[in-house]
C-alpha cells in the first residue's frame, strides 16, 4: 500500500506541477519533461520528478520507465557524493566554522525592516509576538540545529494541544521543558521525538512566557506563524546579516573591470552564487558591487555544527543521541560530516551545480523524438532572429548561415554537445562564426 503523503508534500508537488504548466510542459510528455529538467540541480530534478510521479498515480497512469530510471540515477549520484563526504564548490564558498557562528552571539540586527521581518525584526504577521530573529539565533545555537521544524510550532504547557501533524514546545521549568516533533522530514521512520530544552534557552526566550488564564487558555500560541519555506529564508537572513557585521565576512566593494569582479561573475556563471552581478552604486565615476562573501542557511548550519561536534563524540551512543536531537539518522549524520574543506582540486560546475551533466544531456539527446528535435530547431531559429534581426530589412544572417548552424549542430561530437547547455551551444557558435 502506498504511503499517504503529508499535506505539505502535496502542496510542494502542486507548486512544481504549476511551474510545468506555466512552461507549457505536459507532465505526460517524457521528451519535454527531460529537456525541461536540463540545467537544474539534481535535488530540483528529483523534486520535479517526484511531483510528476505522484501526478501519474493520481491520474491512474503508469509512470514512464525512463523517468523512473532518471530518479534512480539521480539518487545514485547523490549517494555517491554523500559517501565521498567532500564539500562541493558551493559548500566550500559558504562554509562558516561553528566557532565563527557562536561568535555572532552579541551582534544585534539593527531595526531596518525586511520582507520577512518588520521594523523591530519580528517576523511579519507576528507583531505582537516576542519571538524575533534573536530567538531564531538562540534556537539554532543553543539546541542542536534541526531543519525548518520550528515553523508553525505551537506553545503548550502539558503536551495536550498538539495533533498528529503539529510540533510543539512544552513549557514547564528551566530543566524539564522540551520540544515535541511530529511533523519533520523523517517522521515516517522515527515517529514522535521529544528533545529536552537547553536551560539557557529557557532563560533567554521562554522564562517570561506565562500560561494564559481562563477564558484565554484555549488561545493558540505559535512560536513562528509562518510556513517552512518562509522560515528557512528567515533563518538565512538572521545568520547572514550577522555575519556581514563581522570584519571577516563583511561585504566587499568590488569595482567593475577588476579581477575580483571577474571572479565573482565567474562564480555566478558556475552556479556558486545566486545573485547576478548588478551595479547599484556609482561613485567617483566608477561602478562597483557590494558583494557578501557567504550566505549561510539551515543546511550549512547543520553541516557546520556536525563538523564541530564530531571530533568530540567518542561512542556510538553519543553519535546516536546527536542524530536524534537533529532529527535524522546516524547514516545521514555521517554524510553531513563533510571533509576536505581545503586543498581539494576544484571541480568545474555550471548553473545548476551538482548534476551529472554528461548523463543529463546523453539521456535527453538519445530520447528525443523527431518532432521534439524539430522543436529545438525552432528554438535556435528564434534565438538567431532575436540576436541578428533575421527576417528584417537588414538581416545579418542568411538562410544559408542558419542551415550551416544546423549542420554544425548535427556534427558535434556527443561528448562535446551534452557538456553545454543549449543556450551556451548557440552562444559559442554565434560568437565564433559571426563575431564582428
Amino acid at each position: 500500500m502506498a504511503k499517504e503523503l503529508k499535506e505539505s508534500t502535496i502542496k510542494e508537488y502542486n507548486k512544481k506541477l504549476t511551474k510545468l504548466d506555466e512552461s507549457r510542459v505536459d507532465f505526460k510528455d517524457t521528451d519535454k519533461v527531460l529537456a525541461f529538467l536540463v540545467g537544474f540541480a539534481g535535488s530540483t530534478q528529483k523534486a520535479y520528478l517526484s511531483a510528476i510521479k505522484w501526478k501519474h498515480g493520481q491520474a491512474g497512469l503508469e509512470f514512464p520507465k525512463v523517468l523512473q530510471e532518471k530518479i534512480n540515477e539521480l539518487y545514485g549520484q547523490q549517494n555517491e557524493r554523500d559517501k565521498s563526504q567532500v564539500m562541493t564548490p558551493k559548500q566550500k564558498l559558504n562554509y562558516v566554522p561553528w566557532e565563527d557562528i557562536l561568535a555572532l552571539k552579541d551582534i544585534k540586527l539593527e531595526p531596518k525592516g525586511h520582507r520577512y521581518m518588520d521594523e523591530d525584526n519580528v517576523p511579519k504577521g507576528m507583531s505582537k509576538s516576542r519571538f524575533d530573529s534573536q530567538t531564531i539565533f538562540n534556537l539554532y545555537t543553543l539546541q542542536a540545529p534541526v531543519r525548518a521544524d520550528y515553523a508553525g510550532m505551537i506553545i503548550s504547557w502539558n503536551e495536550e494541544r498538539g495533533t498528529e501533524d503539529e510540533n510543539e514546545v512544552v513549557l514547564k521549568t528551566r530543566t524539564t521543558s522540551y520540544f515535541v516533533f511530529r511533523d519533520y522530514k523523517t517522521s515516517g521512520t522515527y515517529g514522535v521525538v521529544r528533545i529536552p530544552m537547553n536551560p539557557e534557552l529557557y532563560d533567554l526566550e521562554f522564562a517570561k512566557v506565562k500560561k494564559p488564564h481562563p477564558p484565554m487558555e484555549k488561545l493558540e500560541l505559535t512560536l513562528f506563524d509562518v510556513d517552512k519555506k518562509t522560515f528557512t529564508e528567515m533563518v538565512t537572513y538572521t545568520f547572514t546579516e550577522r555575519l556581514k557585521k563581522t570584519e571577516k565576512y563583511a561585504p566587499q566593494k568590488v569595482y567593475e573591470g577588476t579581477p575580483e569582479y571577474e571572479e565573482y561573475y565567474n562564480k555566478y556563471e558556475e552556479g556558486l552564487v545566486k545573485k547576478a552581478p548588478r551595479f547599484r552604486n556609482i561613485t567617483e565615476d566608477k561602478k562597483f558591487l557590494m558583494i557578501s562573501p557567504v550566505s549561510i542557511g539551515i543546511d550549512m548550519l547543520r553541516h557546520s555544527y556536525i563538523m564541530y561536534m564530531y571530533p568530540k563524540l567518542k561512542t556510538i551512543k553519543e553519535k546516536e543521541d546527536l542524530a536524534k536531537r537533529m532529527l535524522h539518522s546516524t547514516t545521514q549524520q555521517e554524510k553531513y560530516n563533510l571533509v576536505g574543506k581545503e586543498d581539494e582540486e576544484e571541480v568545474p560546475v555550471t548553473r545548476g551545480a551538482g548534476r551529472d551533466e554528461t548523463e543529463d544531456y546523453s539521456r535527453v539527446i538519445t530520447s528525443m523524438s523527431p518532432s521534439f528535435k524539430k522543436h529545438l530547431e525552432n528554438v535556435w531559429g528564434d534565438y538567431f532572429i532575436k540576436k541578428f534581426g533575421y527576417g528584417y530589412d537588414k538581416p545579418k544572417i542568411s538562410q544559408q548561415d542558419y542551415a550551416d548552424f544546423k549542420t554544425y549542430l548535427n556534427k558535434l561530437p556527443r561528448e562535446e554537445h551534452y557538456l553545454k547547455t543549449l543556450q551556451q551551444t548557440m552562444k559559442d557558435f554565434v560568437e565564433k562564426k559571426f563575431a564582428a
